[in-house]
């Protein structure tokens, strides 16, 4: 007899089983960047375990603000600020941004 857990919908078919795919956060970086020119980047080997993906969340809000460009590469997740045509416009506000990470 064979094990498992499988969720059916109304309809009959499986909802959850042993072959799909569900995701699964692995880490989170806190206030990120905050300040103009900031960057960084933090490598997690388990994003070859399955399709990366993230959620930025900006810790605070402004009038003129920049959230973190954020993206993955391989095994690297990098952040930093956008510049538009060159320069930082006056008096903006660089969001401290929360970066939840994961693959699915």
């Amino acid at each position: 007899m064979a094990g498992g857990l499988e969720v059916y919908n109304a309809d009959g078919t499986i909802a959850l089983g042993l072959t799909t795919k569900t995701s699964r956060v692995l880490g989170l970086v806190e206030n990120a960047g905050g300040s103009q020119g900031s960057t960084g980047s933090r490598t997690d080997q388990r994003f070859a375990t399955g399709t990366p993906f993230f959620v930025v969340s900006p810790t605070a809000t402004a009038g003129i603000a920049f959230i973190l460009e954020v993206t993955i590469s391989g095994v690297t997740l990098s952040w930093k600020y956008s510049v538009v045509g060159g320069r930082y416009p006056p008096g903006a506000t660089f969001l401290p941004c929360n970066i939840l990470y994961g693959v699915y």
